[in-house]
């Protein structure tokens, strides 16, 4: 592990704990039956800043909504994927009461973390709660807690496995071996059996999640997730669309 200084330990302790502390609970986070919730906002309402930040959703992917997808222009060769991504946001409250999540592959640049997030936003304009975290900021906070703060990281790991919806980005992109594996196992693991909804974007194919991940895990991801292959070669960073493409 590459050594970190005081002033970057505390930066990422800071950030830790402000997610940690400052992501409200929500109204089904400790609900048995985490949907769909009652009273929510109605669909067409806008997420705030605010909220979104507490989810872990930061400035770049605040205006990642279907609404916003579609007036900037879908790609013929994503319209498929697109459009199967707003049919599972569609049935947001069956999905996330049955504990059904996506798995979104393929190469960079090709909207997956962009739907993703508008899935997200569709839930929380129903009244949801959920959490957005990429992997490489998941291994950041296990060792900056651990080390500093086990209680708060406990706190912090509930969250993560018992919140309706969770949202893994970029799967693969954490470190390859050791504790940090076994810790999403672990997580992946209860959140198949409390029927938790998790979104995992990720580059990597079949095989080489079986090679990096348990057989147990990768199974429990197809028994609960549906998979959506996006099969576009060329990164939409480099077009109009998608300045912030995923």
């Amino acid at each position: 592990m590459a050594e970190v200084s005081e002033v970057d330990w505390q930066a990422m302790l800071d950030r830790f704990r402000k997610y940690a502390q400052e992501a409200p609970p929500g109204p089904a986070d400790s609900d048995p039956d985490p949907g769909p919730p009652t009273g929510g906002a109605s669909s067409n309402t806008d997420c705030d800043g605010a909220r979104l930040e507490a989810c872990g959703v930061f400035a770049r992917y605040h205006g990642a909504t279907f609404e916003n997808i579609e007036d900037r222009g879908v790609p013929a060769e994503l319209r498929g994927q697109v459009d199967a991504v707003r049919g599972y946001a569609d049935a947001i409250d069956d999905n996330i009461r049955q504990g059904c999540g996506l798995l979104l592959r393929g190469p960079v640049g090709t909207l997956k973390t962009t739907l993703a997030v508008a899935v997200l936003q569709c839930w929380l304009r129903r009244g949801g709660s959920a959490r957005f975290l990429t992997m490489p900021s998941l291994v950041d906070n296990i060792f900056a807690a651990k080390a500093v703060s086990p209680d708060e990281w406990n706190q912090f790991e509930i969250r993560l496995r018992q919140t309706p919806l969770l949202v893994l980005d970029d799967l693969g992109a954490e470190w390859s071996s050791g504790w940090p594996l076994t810790k999403v196992d672990a997580i992946i693991a209860e959140r198949y059996n409390r029927r938790r909804s998790t979104i995992i974007t990720t580059n990597l194919g079949s095989a080489a999640l079986r090679s990096r991940y348990s057989d147990r895990m990768v199974d429990r991801l197809r028994g609960t997730c549906r998979i959506i292959t996006f099969n576009t070669p060329a990164s939409l960073r480099r077009s109009p669309l998608a300045s912030d493409a995923s």
